[in-house]
């Protein structure tokens, strides 16, 4: 009888240590720790939104399929540039941030949204969700127009913009880890 009460107290102790035991993996995370490293630049619904756009607009205007397909081709270069010489994106762990094309600043997190403090005074606001490897970014067109008068663009650029997308519109960017 003893035996077995001996046995029915190890098994409970041995459960206590498996319950009660060193639950810390290591420093506490915060908001964003899977934001840090180095992002590099897949795709965005940007010009295809835009070319949609043109086209609708230069048959309004009476613009020829021609005159149309040259703007679409070099919105599909410019794309393709993009893809080609691809923008990184580095979200340092001290929260300072730099791309390759020159802007740097500090970024952070506030109820889910990754913000991007750029050293002109400007703020990007971004949804963010992660699978994987895989960043995804998304801003309405209210939020893309406000940085861009943050960033004091030339006016034609914040009228050209404000042209080519809807009110409704959702721009999305795909990054994927390059570290």
């Amino acid at each position: 009888m003893k035996y077995k009460r001996y046995r029915i107290f190890l098994l409970f102790v041995v459960l206590a240590m498996i319950a009660c035991g060193d639950s810390s993996t290591g420093p506490e995370k915060k908001p964003g720790d899977e934001l840090i490293g180095v992002w590099r630049f897949q795709d965005t619904n940007m010009f295809d939104l835009m070319a949609d756009r043109f086209s609708r607009l230069g048959i309004a205007i009476g613009a020829t399929p021609q005159e149309i397909e040259a703007v679409r081709n070099e919105m599909v270069k410019l794309e393709q540039s993009m893809k080609d010489s691809p923008l990184r994106i580095h979200l340092n762990a001290d929260n300072t941030y730099w791309d390759n094309s020159g802007d740097t600043g500090t970024w952070g997190v506030d109820r889910g949204e990754l913000l991007i403090f750029y050293e002109s005074d400007h703020i990007d606001r971004f949804e963010y969700s992660i699978n994987g490897d895989n960043l995804h970014l998304s801003m309405t067109k209210a939020r893309f127009m406000d940085g861009l008068r943050q960033s004091e663009s030339e006016p034609q650029v914040i009228v050209l913009f404000d042209i080519l997308f809807e009110d409704n519109d959702v721009i999305r960017l795909h990054y994927q880890k390059a570290e």
